[in-house]
């Protein structure tokens, strides 16, 4: 049983000293659980492309840069009808060690660097964070092209 939606486990021994470069892609069902998740009327795409990297001489942090590109379809907030969208978003993500985390959440400033997503037993759930990211961007207010509020 997958703990995802979209699971993509990658264990941090398989990034050698050149990374690790995936290209992943969400099958038919898994956009169906993902469009269900988020509140969308549909998935036709979604892919990703990742790169990962662990410094030499740092095995507790695992540094991941990716490019997604998805094809969904959601409700207007405006006009209520079904609007096709297309998103393609590059990022960046830190991952660290449970094991070895010393970051407090006790208070931060909007200066602070975002805090780590963590992994553990050496394994990172790349096709979650995905699915996760993908999730902020589809959930941002949509409205029909040519729709305006007075």
């Amino acid at each position: 049983m997958r703990s995802h939606e979209f699971s993509r486990t990658v264990q941090a021994l398989d990034i050698g000293e050149d990374g690790l470069k995936l290209s992943l892609s969400a099958e038919n069902d898994e956009r169906d659980l993902l469009a269900r998740r988020f509140g969308l009327i549909g998935i036709r795409r979604l892919a990703a492309e990742v790169c990962l990297l662990q410094r030499a001489n740092d095995d507790e942090r695992i540094y991941l840069d990716g490019y997604l590109s998805a094809d969904f379809v959601q409700n207007s907030v405006i006009s209520l009808r079904p609007i096709e969208k297309h998103v393609d978003d590059r990022y960046s993500v830190v991952f660290a060690s449970i094991s070895a985390s010393t970051y407090k959440r006790n208070s931060f400033t909007l200066e602070d660097p975002d805090p780590p997503e963590f992994f553990s037993d050496g394994r990172l759930e790349i096709g979650g964070f995905i699915a996760e990211h993908f999730g902020v961007i589809a959930r941002s207010l949509p409205a029909s092209p040519g729709c305006c509020t007075a």
